[in-house]
């Protein structure tokens, strides 16, 4: 399904569940990116499950690298951060 199939389909969903349409619009594919992490922090999952989530993969630790990401990906995008 192409990705604007899936966000019309989405906000349906919503609609049906009796979201306002004022609130409808701000769920996006990019509410989708935080939401999954949001339930895998919920659920207390290790780190590693949490990565898995959203497929994101950390960098090696190289010179370049060094302290340029304070967070790992799905710490980032955890936490109530589902509505932007």
């Amino acid at each position: 399904m192409r990705l604007p199939k899936f966000v019309s389909v989405m906000q349906s969903i919503l609609k049906g569940l009796g979201v306002s349409a004022d609130k409808i619009s701000d769920y996006t594919s990019y509410a989708c990116r935080r939401f999954l992490p949001t339930v895998a922090d919920i659920f207390k999952l290790d780190a590693q499950a949490k990565q898995a989530v959203g497929n994101w993969q950390d960098l090696p630790s190289t010179a370049e690298t060094q302290g340029s990401a304070s967070q790992l990906m799905c710490q980032r995008y955890a936490n109530d951060k589902v509505v932007t």
